[in-house]
C-alpha cells in the first residue's frame, strides 16, 4: 500500500512539475509573439475547446463571432498549453503566407504525416528549403499550358455531367466540382486518368475524399491538443488507416509503371506536329535531384501526394465550411 501511496506521489508531482513547466513556457511564447493580441477568455483545461463543442457544424459562427468581437486578429486557446490566431486580416496574411523564414508548422500538420510524410506542405528546415527551389520551376505557368488539352477534355466530360442536372430546381455543384479537379490534377501530376466525374464511388476517390476530410476534422475538434493519445481509439483512426492504404497503393503502382517505362526527356522536345510535349509533375520528380542526388521513392511519393492534397483541399475545405444556417455569414 505504501509503495502504491508512492508511486501515486511521484506521477501527481511529476504532472504537476509538467504542467507548470508548460505554463511557463506558454506565457513567454505568448509575451513573445502575442503582444497586443485579444481574444476570448480560455478554460483552465481546454483552452477555448468548449466554444467548438459540437463539431464543424459551430466552427463558421463561432470564428466570425471571434472577429466580430474581437477585430482582424484574435488570439484563440487551441488547449491548455497551446494557442493560435484567426487572421483575416489581408495584409498581414500575405505577410506571413510569403515568408520564407516564419516556415515553422503547428502541431496539426502531424495529423497529415501519415499521408504526406515529410513532403513540402508538412516539412520544415533544410528539407523545405530543398525541396522548394526542386519544385518552385515545375509551378511556372508555361508549364501548365502544357496541360491545357487536359483541362479542355476533362471540362467537356464535366460540362456533359452537368448537362444531367438541367431541369432540376436547385443542384450542388460542388461535389461535382471535386470530382472534376481530381481527375485534372491525376493526369496532369501522375500521367494518369481516373475518370472520377463519371467513377465518384471508386475507392481510390472515396480514399482522397476521406483524407482531405479526416485530419480537417481532427484540427477542428475540441480534443485537437489531445489527438496524438485519442486518435487511435476513434473510428476515424481506422478509416484513416483503410484510406492511406489504397491511396500509397495507387500512388506506388503509378510510380512503378513510370520507372518501368520512363520518358525519355531527350526524344521530349518536339511531338509528331512539332508541339512541345509535356511532363507530368511525376516525370518531373523522376527526373530531378537534390544535392546532385536523385529523390527516393518516399520522396517522390511524398510529393506526388502533397501535390494532390493541396489542390484538392480547397476544394474540401469549402465544402467543410458550407452550412445553410451560416448563409448570413
Amino acid at each position: 500500500m505504501d509503495m502504491f501511496l508512492t508511486t501515486v506521489l511521484i506521477c501527481l508531482l511529476w504532472l504537476a512539475v509538467f504542467i507548470v513547466k508548460r505554463l511557463h513556457k506558454t506565457k513567454r511564447f505568448s509575451k513573445k509573439y502575442f503582444v497586443g493580441c485579444v481574444g476570448p477568455v480560455p478554460n483552465v483545461l481546454l483552452g477555448n475547446g468548449f466554444d467548438f463543442v459540437g463539431g464543424r457544424e459551430v466552427i463558421l459562427k463561432r470564428l466570425t463571432q471571434y472577429t466580430q468581437t474581437y477585430g482582424p486578429i484574435v488570439k484563440v486557446h487551441d488547449g491548455p498549453f497551446s494557442m493560435a490566431l484567426v487572421i483575416t486580416d489581408p495584409k498581414f496574411m500575405e505577410y506571413i503566407l510569403s515568408s520564407t523564414k516564419i516556415i515553422s508548422k503547428a502541431f496539426q500538420y502531424d495529423f497529415f504525416h501519415e499521408w504526406l510524410g515529410t513532403g513540402l506542405l508538412t516539412s520544415t528546415g533544410i528539407k523545405w528549403r530543398k525541396r522548394r527551389k526542386m519544385l518552385t520551376p515545375s509551378f511556372h505557368f508555361s508549364i501548365l499550358e502544357n496541360f491545357m488539352d487536359v483541362f479542355e477534355k476533362v471540362g467537356d466530360i464535366f460540362i456533359e455531367r452537368l448537362w444531367e442536372e438541367v431541369g432540376k430546381p436547385s443542384v450542388d455543384i460542388y461535389p461535382l466540382v471535386s470530382l472534376c479537379t481530381l481527375d485534372i490534377i491525376c493526369e496532369a501530376s501522375m500521367g494518369i486518368s481516373i475518370n472520377a466525374i463519371n467513377d465518384g464511388d471508386s475507392e481510390y476517390v472515396r480514399s482522397v475524399k476521406q483524407m482531405c476530410q479526416i485530419p480537417v476534422d481532427r484540427t477542428f475538434d475540441f480534443t485537437a491538443p489531445f489527438q496524438p493519445w485519442i486518435h487511435p481509439i476513434t473510428p476515424n483512426y481506422f478509416k484513416q488507416k483503410r484510406a492511406i492504404k489504397v491511396l500509397h497503393e495507387h500512388t506506388d503502382r503509378v510510380i512503378d509503371e513510370r520507372i518501368k517505362n520512363p520518358i525519355n526527356i531527350s526524344d521530349e522536345d518536339k511531338d509528331s506536329v512539332g508541339m512541345k510535349k509535356r511532363l507530368a509533375f511525376l516525370d518531373l520528380l523522376l527526373t530531378a535531384t537534390i544535392d546532385g542526388k536523385p529523390l527516393s521513392r518516399m520522396d517522390i511519393r511524398e510529393e506526388v501526394d502533397t501535390f494532390m492534397f493541396e489542390v484538392l483541399y480547397d476544394t474540401v475545405k469549402t465544402q467543410f465550411l458550407r452550412f445553410p444556417q451560416y448563409s448570413q455569414y
